[in-house]
């Protein structure tokens, strides 16, 4: 215990009873305990006010049967005491401009009723509201005018007298505004665990429990401002002078401690008692102790308390700048069992082990379970108990060797924990307590004045609207859904990304009326870093079935299916896919190591995982993607349509695809000996010779709703030159084609597979004329062809397949000959044998039958039939080897020749080929984005 620390806690509390706010705190007597402990965790700072609207639901009731016309926040309600003040206009300038001019004139008193609650108070003068079991309160109304500026005053209960006209001297609080056709309705919220009077109960609680223990177990100041992007809160410097006024005994500090950095927050920290059990450094400047060890006397004995603190390791992930300083957070579970054996060793057995830590609720569980000797846990998150007078648990007495922690106590704000022991066995009873934080109760008049002061500079700032009210009623909020919705496309968004999966945000169940800049940056973390994953679409499939979890939020595909779709189209093993997520979800949820084995980490590819940044390099926060991109989307009028998304809406797509780009190149050089030439050895007497061989395919496609088109190119040549002979080609082959199709009109045949309209125009040739057996050069080989018919769309394993009517016409024999007829059908299927898709089978077919016509000579077809099947085996991401075959079957249509002729083709190759998108992944994308390599 801090040297004086005793006469200094007797002083505070007979300056509290000097000032008369002890009497305030109606309380029951409380048995006495062999320890209390006065205990916060997770206040989130001094920005984060917590609001409840009780009244909401009987206002809206009410204003079903009333024309609402608008349905606004303000931001910039003050209150003191009794005393509530608001601008006519509902705007920060006329708050300001009001209370600057001073000397107010206010005009006649009006009286009236108003409803209110311990959470918030419904002032309708004019809108008929049923507010039932609410009560009413008396209140008194004028109107205020000063510097040309116009508020509203209104005063509760019998306190008579003006309030003190000047910001400081008021709390800011946020009110809900409903303009109908019949009057304004003025909601207005009173806050729970506001700074000034948390501080101040805090405080009460220290006069009143002398011998107690103050501890928090993190995040207790602000860490990054709401307003400003990359600047710390203005309020931090606050919040560590209130602890320094409260004299903790122990703080364990969270990531908003930490924000600025390791050594800054020593600095702020100075003479504060912080304890880190899994923190170690090497600079000695930089060292905080792993445990606290105390005596806290009671009426017949002194008893010996050890204060452990854990820091969450994702802290280290998230705030880069504990590594660069030379900071390491331990795995928890070792730090803290290593500690307490090395304790025991030094110390003896302590009658109470006490571990604080606002760790993520994975951590927690893991602590509790594993963590041996442990008698009490500070850090379970959560708002149950603000419906908790108190909780007692009696614990069973084992050996310490054996049991984890029997039980974790809740963090909602300020709570009072009595504990029991029994020497050096540890603790036999825990009486739990909540303290509430009304905005009723008395504040600390010099944190208010802070507070306003600096909200009154930043909130103006934070006032405008993101996302409208009345969205599903005219007072409530988005709900769960929507809300994850617009956060999960705002991130996907932002990261130009397929597909975005992220932790469940904090919905905003407990605010009414729009959601304004300053609701949306509390309802997000402001340290979260949006991240971008690549993912093989080979393994696509995989990913999203293993993502279905209860903790994510997707959108863009949908998680959990066993033929999942991304936003709107099969997934495609030959393309890759980013999936925008955030730092916490990767490190906190199943998301994690699924994210990072999505794709194989080959040589020459992409960073696996990247960090999206913005146009000045800074890495940019879930905090500031959400609201940048929900103001753009409010500007442009998009909201609904981001609303109503699904994975199945198609959005237009370019894609350029490489199916292979292969170059095939041999030699053989023979001995040419003409002793030798009646060995039997093949390599002895085979003449030299050469072969090369080359070929491509690869296409530009383009798919929306209404329509698909593709342009292919598909070209092959193999030629084999042997010494003393002219050179053999062995493939001469060169197709162009393009082809429209209609999904817009498509029919469903079964389950997905959809038949629409299509036209394709293909062109077909070869580099080098052909010659017969006797040397004779034939006619250059060049056909173009309409065709039109019904087509198929992608599904499973069948790429395309078309039917269709084709009119072709010989190029090399426009004069001799008119156009072809026929019918044609071709089909391209693709099947992985193994998962991933490191071994695949595709297949092409290619069917024409002929009609007859006019003019017919030995040269015309009746059938010809193409088929090629390719076995792949991938070497890299962008590269396989596949052996294949293909097949030409013909036959003539005159009778000079109408045989069967087939030809065959087996090869082996090593190929290039891969998928590229061509266009931006959101009709919208924002061009200041960046993404590195974290």
């Amino acid at each position: 215990m801090m040297p004086g620390q005793q006469q200094i806690r007797g002083l505070v509390g007979a300056l509290l009873s000097v000032l008369g706010s002890v009497g305030v705190y109606a309380a029951a007597e409380e048995p006495s305990a062999d320890l209390t402990l006065i205990y916060t965790g997770a206040a989130r700072g001094i920005e984060r006010d917590v609001y409840q609207y009780n009244l909401a639901p009987a206002l809206e009731r009410s204003l079903q049967e009333a024309s609402v016309r608008s349905v606004r926040m303000d931001h910039g309600v003050l209150a003191q005491g009794a005393h509530l003040l608001w601008a006519d206009d509902h705007t920060w300038d006329t708050v300001n401009g009001f209370l600057d001019a001073g000397d107010p004139t206010c005009g006649p008193s009006t009286m009236g009723f108003a409803s209110m609650t311990e959470t918030d108070l419904l002032w309708a003068p004019s809108v008929p509201v049923q507010v039932d079991e609410h009560p009413l309160v008396p209140v008194v109304v004028r109107s205020c005018e000063a510097g040309g500026h116009e508020v509203t005053w209104l005063r509760t209960g019998e306190e008579q007298g003006e309030p003190l006209w000047n910001l400081e001297a008021f709390d800011v609080r946020e009110g809900v505004v409903v303009d109908t056709e019949q009057g304004t309705a003025m909601l207005v919220g009173l806050p729970r665990q506001e700074a000034s009077r948390r501080f101040q109960r805090i405080a009460y609680l220290r006069s009143k429990h002398p011998e107690a223990l103050f501890v928090d177990a993190g995040n207790f100041v602000d860490g990054a401002s709401l307003a400003h992007e990359d600047v710390l809160s203005p309020y931090r410097a606050l919040g560590f002078d209130m602890l320094r006024r409260l004299y903790p005994d122990a703080l364990v500090p969270g990531e908003l401690e930490l924000a600025s950095g390791p050594a800054r927050f020593l600095e702020e920290a100075a003479w504060l008692p912080y304890v880190a059990t899994n923190w170690s450094s090497e600079d000695p400047s930089l060292e905080l102790p792993d445990h606290l060890w105390m005596k806290v006397p009671s009426e017949d004995r002194a008893w010996n308390v050890l204060l452990l603190g854990i820091i969450d390791p994702v802290v280290a992930v998230r705030l880069p700048e504990l590594q660069r300083q030379g900071v390491t957070l331990a795995d928890p579970l070792e730090a803290t069992q290593e500690v307490l054996e090395r304790v025991r060793k030094e110390r003896g057995e302590p009658d109470a082990i006490i571990l604080l830590s606002d760790g993520s609720p994975q951590l927690l569980g893991e602590l509790r379970q594993k963590v041996r000797g442990v008698d009490v846990m500070l850090g379970d998150r959560t708002g149950a108990t603000y419906r908790v007078v108190e909780d007692t648990v009696a614990f069973r007495q084992t050996s310490r060797e054996v049991k984890a922690a029997p039980v974790t106590l809740p963090m909602d704000g300020v709570a009072v924990a009595q504990l029991d022991l029994v020497p050096r066995k540890g603790v036999s009873r825990v009486r739990m307590m909540p303290s509430l934080v009304l905005a009723t109760d008395p504040r600390d008049h010099a944190i208010t004045s802070q507070v306003s002061a600096l909200r009154a500079a930043t909130y103006p700032q934070l006032s405008g609207v993101l996302v409208p009210g009345g969205l599903q009623g005219v007072l409530r909020p988005p709900d769960e859904q929507t809300w994850d919705k617009l956060v999960c496309e705002a991130v996907r968004h932002v990261a130009e990304a397929d597909v975005a999966v992220i932790r469940r945000p904090e919905p905003p169940s407990d605010t009414v009326g729009p959601l304004t800049a300053l609701k949306v940056a509390r309802l997000l973390p402001g340290q979260v870093q949006v991240e971008r994953h690549r993912v093989d679409g080979d393994r696509m499939k995989n990913v999203l079935h293993q993502l279905a979890s209860d903790q994510l939020v997707a959108c863009g595909a949908d998680l959990g299916s066993l033929s999942p779709v991304v936003r709107g189209r099969s997934v495609q093993t030959d393309r890759t896919y980013w999936v925008a997520s955030t730092d916490t979800t990767r490190l906190t949820t199943v998301a994690g190591p699924i994210l990072d084995g999505g794709s194989a980490g080959l040589p020459l590819q992409l960073p696996k995982r990247t960090v999206v940044t913005d146009e000045r390099g800074a890495e940019l926060t879930l905090q500031k993607a959400v609201m940048d991109q929900l103001e753009v989307w409010k500007g442009q009028g998009r909201l609904p349509e981001v609303m109503q998304r699904t994975p199945r809406d198609q959005q237009r797509e370019w894609m350029f695809r490489i199916n292979r780009l292969g170059l095939n190149l041999s030699g053989f050089k023979g001995m040419n000996q003409e002793p030798l030439s009646q060995i039997p050895d093949t390599l002895v007497t085979s003449r030299s010779s050469f072969t090369l061989g080359g070929e491509f395919e690869g296409r530009i496609e383009y798919s929306s709703v209404p329509l698909t088109w593709d342009a292919r190119l598909r070209a092959r040549y193999a030629s084999t030159y042997i010494s003393g002979e002219e050179p053999s080609e062995t493939a001469d082959e060169l197709s162009l084609s393009t082809a429209l199709a209609a999904p817009v009109w498509a029919f469903v045949v079964r389950d997905a597979v959809r038949v629409s309209p299509y036209g394709q125009l293909l062109f077909e040739s070869e580099f080098t004329a052909n010659e017969d057996a006797e040397g004779n050069k034939l006619p250059f080989r060049s056909n173009a062809f309409v065709t039109m018919g019904m087509a198929t769309n992608r599904y499973k394993w069948l790429s395309f397949s078309r039917l269709g009517f084709f009119v072709g016409q010989s190029l090399s024999q426009i004069d001799d000959k008119g156009a072809d007829w026929g019918g044609r059908f071709e089909a391209e299927t693709r099947l992985d044998l193994l998962r991933p898709a490191s071994l695949q089978w595709t297949t092409f077919w290619d069917v024409r039958l002929y009609g007859d016509t006019p003019v017919q000579n030995d040269s015309d077809l009746r059938f010809r039939g193409l088929f090629e099947t390719r076995l792949s085996l991938r070497l890299i991401r962008w590269m396989q080897a596949s052996t294949w075959l293909q097949t030409l079957a013909v036959r003539g249509r005159v009778p000079e020749n109408d045989v069967w002729g087939v030809s065959l083709t087996i090869g082996v190759s090593i190929e290039l080929a891969t998928a590229f998108q061509l266009n931006p992944r959101d009709p919208d994308p924002p061009k200041r984005l960046t993404s590195t390599p974290p």
